[in-house]
């Protein structure tokens, strides 16, 4: 279950895992418009093999919701995006 939420201006992918029913942030992209078909494809291609590469409860640790897994997200991350 993929879901994108804005925050300074990336998208984050998230993902519930299952049978355990536990949230995960995978990655999080840049993506601003204006942007070409081909510049959203590669985005999507990004996101698909780092999906492959390794699972997302394997890349990072799992949380019993989706705010919890996008709030540590945040905090690891955050001095990425600055």
């Amino acid at each position: 279950m993929p879901a994108c939420r804005k925050r300074r201006g990336r998208d984050l992918h998230c993902w519930r895992i299952l049978p355990e029913g536990r949230y995960v942030v995978q990655s999080a992209d840049h993506l601003r418009a204006p942007f070409t078909a081909q510049q959203a494809t590669e985005h999507e291609v990004r996101r698909w093999e780092l999906f492959a590469e390794t699972a997302p409860e394997e890349r990072s640790e799992t949380f019993l919701t989706l705010a919890e897994a996008i709030e540590k997200f945040d905090i690891e991350f955050d001095d990425h995006w600055d």
